[in-house]
């Protein structure tokens, strides 16, 4: 199939069903052929590949690096800088105004699923204004997004999905040659399950309300973190609109090199070319941006006799990791390289919760950090999705919440001499 016979308004995975390359071809591949020459010698065989699902390349026609911007499936994608969204005046509001923003990993998605349903317990939770989610949050994001009335939903989905639900393993050599190392058909169809045409008229009649609801994702060919819109999305009366919402939710918790990315189609100059998207999280680990927050302005504007106190709430479904933890790490090459990549997000997490404690001190919003404690949960692996462990911490947040969180009220990163107040 080539980039070009695809509908114009459906994101996409590369084709299933291509011709593998000659062994000469492989020449070309460099290092890969080299890891696939030291993995056979290792292991004494060649692993069995067939040559109908080995691909190389996805088919598709990339954006030139010439190329003027363009507009992506009907351009519901809102920039993250220089906004100009009309979001200051809404037909209601909710009585309590809050900000919600999610980071969230594979199945330690769970936490959040137990933080939201035990702070409906508690009988205190805000009907959120804005939601976001990023990675897996951008699931948790719309049900979160919809109220408590989905927080079974949310416990089903995080305490009773295993790895068979989400992804399968290639084999070896299929692995080193196509875009990803596991295939998330799984995933797709888990989507198709839990997304459907009535979920997204939920979400449009919230948006009509004056709520906002948005994902992120990160455009590997221009390196660039788009944030979409979903409400507008549902909203939009697009024949395609449940295929493209769930296109970018799958975008959104792709994560590289495992998972396969999802090409949406830009039109540029009447022609249409196909934008690489992958997990939002190695862009930024949580989001939130001031042109979301114009909503206050035109909600203040409306209530100068009663104004709103507003918060900002974000759940990091990880540790805080600000424990100093000595662990050991072998001199090789894999093993520097994946501690190095720990140190990078972890980076990356200072660094966006920073930016959102700035953004919500910067615009006088409370702020509100909650996050699983250094040193719970020893030796839980996020990418195996064990619906035992998966409930315990459900339990745990839920626990939590129930009783009343106690919620960070700053970066735990952050010294006392970088507080913004005390």
């Amino acid at each position: 199939m080539s980039g070009n016979s695809r509908p114009s308004g459906q994101g996409s995975r590369a084709p299933e069903v291509c011709e593998a390359p000659e062994w000469a071809d492989l020449q070309l591949h460099g290092i890969r052929l080299r890891l696939v020459a030291r993995l056979v010698l290792r292991s004494g065989t060649i692993p069995a590949t067939s040559r109908r699902v080995l691909c190389t390349h996805h088919h598709r026609r990339p954006v030139s690096p010439d190329a003027r911007p363009g507009r992506a499936g009907g351009g519901l994608r809102a920039p993250n800088r220089g906004a100009t969204h009309d979001l200051h005046t809404f037909p209601g509001h909710p009585e309590n105004n809050s900000g919600h923003n999610w980071d969230l990993r594979p199945d330690t998605g769970a936490f959040g699923a137990g933080v939201l349903a035990g702070w409906s317990e508690a009988g205190d939770r805000p009907d959120f204004k804005i939601v976001t989610g990023i990675s897996t949050g951008s699931l948790q994001a719309t049900f979160a997004f919809l109220g408590p009335e989905h927080d079974a939903d949310l416990a089903a989905l995080y305490t009773r999905t295993s790895t068979e639900d989400i992804y399968t393993e290639r084999d070896l050599l299929s692995a080193l040659l196509r875009e990803s190392m596991w295939d998330t058909a799984p995933l797709q169809r888990l989507l198709e399950r839990h997304i459907t045409s009535e979920l997204l008229d939920a979400v449009a009649a919230r948006h009509a309300r004056g709520h906002r609801l948005f994902v992120g994702t990160a455009n590997m060919d221009t390196d660039a973190f788009t944030i979409w819109d979903m409400g507008a999305i549902a909203s939009s009366g697009r024949p395609d609109r449940l295929e493209r919402y769930r296109q970018v939710l799958l975008a959104s918790a792709s994560i590289p090199v495992l998972f396969p990315p999802v090409y949406f189609p830009v039109q540029i100059d009447g022609r249409t070319y196909h934008e690489m998207h992958v997990d939002g999280g190695i862009q930024a680990q949580l989001f939130l941006r001031g042109f979301m927050l114009d909503i206050i302005d035109g909600i203040e504007r409306e209530r100068r006799d009663a104004p709103s106190e507003w918060s900002v709430y974000l759940i990091r479904n990880g540790w805080i990791n600000e424990a100093i933890v000595r662990d050991v790490v072998e001199p090789s090459s894999i093993a520097i390289a994946s501690a190095t990549i720990d140190q990078l997000v972890e980076l990356s997490n200072d660094a966006s919760l920073f930016r959102a404690y700035m953004l919500a001190e910067r615009r006088d919003l409370d702020f509100h950090l909650a996050a699983i404690p250094d040193g719970a949960f020893p030796g839980f692996d996020a990418l195996r999705f064990d619906t035992g462990a998966m409930q315990e911490l459900y339990d745990f947040a839920y626990n939590a919440a129930r009783t009343g969180y106690d919620w960070e009220a700053r970066p735990p990163s952050l010294d006392r001499r970088e507080w913004v107040r005390p």
